[in-house]
């Protein structure tokens, strides 16, 4: 029995020959992103491979690379970005049968885009400027209710290729936008990040809150009916044609002065001013701050 290195598996000249297995061996390589031309929308790319593809090959004449990943989660790569790429491989050379995943991304900073050398870094040498280099997203921004900066392994994430992810812990899923600031991946977003959160704590309590600038609630039977799908030209006219919402505990307390002045008015001779009692003073008082019962920023239709 010899060792056949070039194929990665011991090889035995006086085993009998098995027509698929002895023809076919799996290999797994680097390579980088050529061309991006999806036509048929199955996530169909071609990639180049240093030391396989013949130099000066064009784009359009390297092999198809189909994906591995699911389609069900859509993330195409991104030209000159790097990709694993499953060939198989025949004793005479290799097939035109390529299967790819990724892409290869060394650190969040480079989420957007990242090329070749870099994506060789993270597999041929993992630890590589790795204190400056944040490998997880949720390393650099944790999001706890209890203000813990640990990330949490265990948790589920999806990451989008600039400024959002959708988090799913125990019990708990997270929709953000504006984590951090605009072009600036290392600086929280400490001023008006968006998110949504839901989470489910027991039997008897559960809750859901989202926060944002301005927040509008849309439902399609409204008083104002809008477009089921909207545009953005449409949500400027939402903004100009939906209602403000109330603040209740102010809007109470105006209404119980309100009641009152009304149930103290007394007029102490017919035709006469009515008497201004501390109600009636306090509810000219609110009529000049009636502007602030509305919450100009939280809109419904």
């Amino acid at each position: 029995m010899s060792s056949d290195l070039t194929w990665g598996r011991e090889f035995d000249s006086n085993r009998p020959l098995n027509p698929i297995m002895d023809m076919i061996i799996n290999n797994i390589y680097i390579g980088k992103v050529a061309l991006v031309n999806d036509v048929t929308n199955s996530g169909i790319i071609q990639v180049f491979i240093d030391g396989v593809d013949r130099a000066g090959v064009t784009d359009e004449n390297l092999p198809l690379c189909y994906p591995l990943m699911s389609r069900v989660i859509h993330v195409m790569p991104k030209v000159d970005e790097a990709v694993l790429v499953l060939m198989a491989s025949t004793k005479e050379g290799y097939d035109r049968r390529r299967y790819w995943i990724g892409p290869l991304l060394t650190n969040y900073e480079k989420i957007g885009h990242d090329n070749l050398g870099s994506g060789r870094n993270l597999i041929d040498d993992p630890l590589l400027n790795s204190q400056n280099n944040k490998n997880l997203e949720r390393d650099i921004f944790p999001i706890d209710t209890e203000g813990s900066t640990t990330p949490n392994l265990d948790d589920v994430t999806i990451v989008g290729r600039n400024n959002t992810d959708i988090r799913q812990s125990e019990n708990k899923i997270t929709l953000r936008a504006g984590k951090h600031k605009k072009n600036i991946p290392r600086e929280i977003n400490d001023v008006n990040p968006v998110y949504s959160i839901l989470e489910f704590i027991d039997n008897n309590n559960s809750y859901s809150l989202t926060a944002g600038d301005e927040i509008y609630l849309i439902s399609h039977k409204g008083r104002n009916t809008f477009k089921k799908v909207l545009t953005n030209s449409d949500i400027q006219d939402l903004k100009t044609n939906s209602q403000s919402m109330l603040y209740g505990e102010l809007t109470v307390e105006y209404l119980k002065i309100l009641t009152q002045a009304f149930l103290t008015h007394i007029h102490q001779h017919p035709q006469k001013e009515p008497i201004k009692k501390e109600v009636v003073v306090d509810l000219e008082k609110k009529l000049n701050e009636i502007e602030n019962l509305l919450a100009k920023n939280i809109k419904i239709n």
